[in-house]
Parts: C-alpha cells; structure tokens; sequence
C-alpha cells in the first residue's frame, strides 16, 4: 500500500535511502576483503546497510512521488540507489518492482512527470533508466537515459565542459552519475572522459589546500553536502578504468586529500 509520507518526510526518507545505497557496497567489500574496518564491518543488530537498505528501498518503492511536478533529483538518486541494492543483494523481485514504478512515465498518463533536460538537476534524471537498462537489458531505457547523457554535452564550452557547467559543487555527482551511468551502459568511453575532464575542472576551480571544496566561487563557504556529493562523485568514477588523458586519473589522487580535510572540520 502506497506510503502517506509527502515533503519533508519523503525527502528526509529518500536522503536515508541514498545514504544506505552508498554505504552498502563499501561494507560489503570491507566485509569480503577481511579488512580491520570496524565502523563498517561491526553493527548493531538490524542496523546494517545489508538490512536497512533493502528496508528503505522496499518503502522507495510503496512510497508516492515528491510534490514536484517532475520527478526530483533526490527521487532520481533514491531511484537509483534502490536499484544498486537490489543488484547488491541479488534481489532480482526488487529491481522487477523499480521497474514497475518506472513504467508510467514511459506512458501518457505521467510522461509529463519526466524532467525536460538543460539543467544538472533535471539531466540527472537520465541515470534511473540507464541504471534499469543495466539490469534489465530493456531497449526503452537506453534510449530514454542516454538521451539525457548525449544532450547534456550538445553545446560544450571551448574547454570540453558541459553547458550545463555552474561550478558549484553539487554538480559533481549530478554531472558525474549520468556520465558515468552512459559509460556502464554503453562502454562508449566518450561518457566516461567527459565525467573526468569535467571533474578535474572542479578540483581546479573549487577544492582548497585543506582538500575540501566552496560550495561555489562566489559562496567561499565549505558545505558538507556539497563536499558529500564531490566524494560520492569521485567514489562512483574511481572503480572505472581511467584513460588518457591523464586528466582521468587525476581524481583518485584527490580523494584522500578530501577525505583528510573532511576528517578536521566538524558536522
């Protein structure tokens, strides 16, 4: 039965869902590896990412859409995010569900649900279906989230940057996941040299000598979200196969030197 929740209790459960489909895969593999990482191999009973997130994805998918008259960007990653569990946990009715949840914005009745490309928080959109065609093999999705990958870079800058660079931080998983979500689905490694050269712009342009970033370079403010969104971005690229130019393998370096930061400043 669809969840009552609207406004702030959807996004409160949809930031939850996000963060769980995050930590998931990273304790999984602390867990495989034997690594001596306690704060993500020991939890309390009925509090691991492998128990929470399914929990959460579950109610993503009972759960009504955002008083938005498009589909969000926090539900596009939530979306996203509950696929990822249902991969990780070789939960194949769980992706079969998320995949139902889709169908209607494939049809009349919601299509106007589906948000117009030109913005990263709109064009983001485009990595729940390129997600469901990774694990659906389903035409419709390809087509559907590649579009919105292939139109976010129809009018570069001089430097090879999307038009819909702002430089401000949270483009950096915005920008990043779609990317790198045509990049999986496709092996066409446009995709992923585009997330790179635009990544090691940002680094450039907005981290700072203690490795974390400005929400933008107007808003010389360090924002935890936003420094957030850069390392979820960075964590989501470092797996793929870096290549030249060198620019694609700047960010790794990068990502301790965040981390490090992060570690000093606190909230």
């Amino acid at each position: 039965m669809p969840s009552k929740l609207s406004g702030p209790s959807v996004r409160h459960t949809l930031c939850v869902a996000a963060i769980a489909a995050a930590l998931l895969p990273i304790a999984l593999k602390a867990q495989s590896s034997g690594a001596d990482v306690a704060y993500l191999s020991h939890w309390p009973t009925g509090m691991s990412p492998q128990e929470v997130g399914p929990l959460l994805a579950r109610h993503f998918v009972g759960s009504p859409h955002q008083y938005t008259k498009t589909i969000h960007y926090s539900e596009t990653v939530s979306w996203y995010g509950a696929l990822e569990i249902a991969q990780l946990t070789h939960d194949q009715q769980l992706t079969t569900d998320l995949a139902k949840r889709f169908q209607p914005l494939l049809e009349p009745a919601e299509a106007s649900r589906v948000p117009s490309s030109g913005h990263v928080d709109n064009s983001v959109f485009g990595a729940a279906p390129l997600e469901l065609y990774i694990a659906t093999k389903q035409p419709q999705y390809l087509t559907l989230g590649r579009g919105y990958a292939d139109r976010q870079w129809e009018k570069p800058d001089a430097s090879g940057l999307s038009g819909e660079t702002r430089f401000w931080i949270d483009d950096m998983y915005m920008i990043t996941l779609l990317q790198v979500e045509a990049f999986r689905a496709t092996q066409d490694p446009k995709y992923l040299d585009r997330a790179a050269t635009e990544m090691v712009a940002y680094l450039d342009k907005l981290q700072q000598p203690n490795g974390l970033f400005f929400h933008a370079p107007d808003v010389p403010f360090f924002w935890g979200r936003g420094d957030g969104w850069m390392a979820a971005g960075m964590t989501d690229a470092s797996p793929l196969p870096s290549r030249e130019p060198p620019a694609t393998s700047a960010h790794p370096r990068r990502l301790p030197q965040h981390d490090g930061g992060a570690a000093q400043i606190p909230g």
